[in-house]
């Protein structure tokens, strides 16, 4: 039998208002969960939606154990893309930005779930 060590595991509710491309009209508040856990050496966070590799290899970072890390995207919620902010900004005419801030809840929504992860991790 293998002992696969501890588990440890904190989950942290974001609720806030978005001002995201998609809202006008409908409800501007959204509440969503992260996790955060430790199997043995191995950690694990998840993203509500879809990220791009930058905010993996930074949740990575986050993680203080030695072990494997993994992300586990989609998990919990399906937010739609996660996006940098700039995505948001028309004047830059980024490509399919328009269909991507459509299928996005804000601008912020990157740096809420960053700041969560910062402090689960710190647990």
């Amino acid at each position: 039998m293998v002992n696969f060590g501890s588990v440890a595991f904190a989950t942290a509710i974001i609720s806030d208002t978005f001002t995201g491309c998609n809202l006008s009209g409908l409800h501007s508040s959204v509440t969503t969960e992260i996790a955060y856990f430790n199997i043995g050496e191995a950690s694990f966070a998840t993203h509500p939606g879809e990220t791009v590799p930058a905010m993996s290899f930074a949740t990575k970072g986050l993680m203080k154990t030695k072990g494997p890390k993994f992300i586990l995207g989609l998990s919990m919620d399906a937010l739609g893309y996660i996006l940098k902010p700039y995505f948001f900004d028309p004047s830059r005419k980024i490509p399919h930005s328009e269909y991507l801030c459509s299928m996005s809840i804000g601008p912020q929504t990157r740096e809420l779930i960053m700041k969560t992860i910062e402090a689960l991790t710190k647990e």
